[in-house]
């Protein structure tokens, strides 16, 4: 039919134009379509990078790093899934395959026998000591370098509004510590 406009040729965020109401809707799209983009870029880039040159995954660093952090070198399962934004049934899965490798160790809790902790091994702290320079030249390579100090400053500050908008800003979870992390055990 001439003169009709099908809505599936045009993008989304163009079906906003004509009302002011939704006159930010394009940049909002933009912005987070970037976000989302630029997250699954760095990630399977560091995921990359740690395989080869590591023998470990991404999230597998994260939760060696995570476990390297608390008392001990123990996190509940429950709080370790939350740390990583995991699903519990994920987490398992993650710390099962991990505990094949004797990276981590499952500890049963000696007060209640609910709780389970996931435990760091020394195998899994010497992994750790390895992957982490692997680690932090694949951040600085994949997108520390394409930032000025200004931009990191600024991401930041956005991205932390954005998580206390959401109620998910949690400094343990979204900041490195600022001591040494020199590996030694706690």
């Amino acid at each position: 039919m001439a003169g009709s406009t099908d809505s599936g040729d045009i993008p989304f965020y163009q079906l906003f134009a004509d009302d002011p109401t939704t006159s930010d809707v394009p940049d909002h799209v933009a912005g987070f379509l970037n976000l989302c983009f630029a997250r699954s870029l760095l990630k399977e880039s560091l995921d990359r990078h740690l395989r080869a040159s590591a023998g470990i995954t991404l999230a597998q660093h994260e939760v060696l790093y995570r476990l390297s952090l608390a008392p001990g070198g123990r996190l509940r399962m429950a709080g370790l899934a939350d740390m990583l934004l995991a699903s519990k049934s994920g987490c398992s899965r993650l710390v099962d395959r991990m505990t094949a490798r004797g990276l981590v160790e499952r500890e049963p809790s000696s007060t209640d026998r609910r709780l389970v902790f996931a435990v760091l091994t020394p195998t899994g702290r010497s992994t750790l000591v390895r992957s982490r320079p692997i680690f932090l030249a694949g951040v600085t390579s994949a997108f520390g370098e394409h930032l000025d100090g200004d931009d990191h400053e600024t991401l930041q500050r956005i991205l932390q509004k954005l998580l206390a908008a959401h109620d998910a800003w949690d400094v343990r979870r979204c900041e490195p510590p600022s001591h040494d992390l020199s590996m030694k055990p706690r």
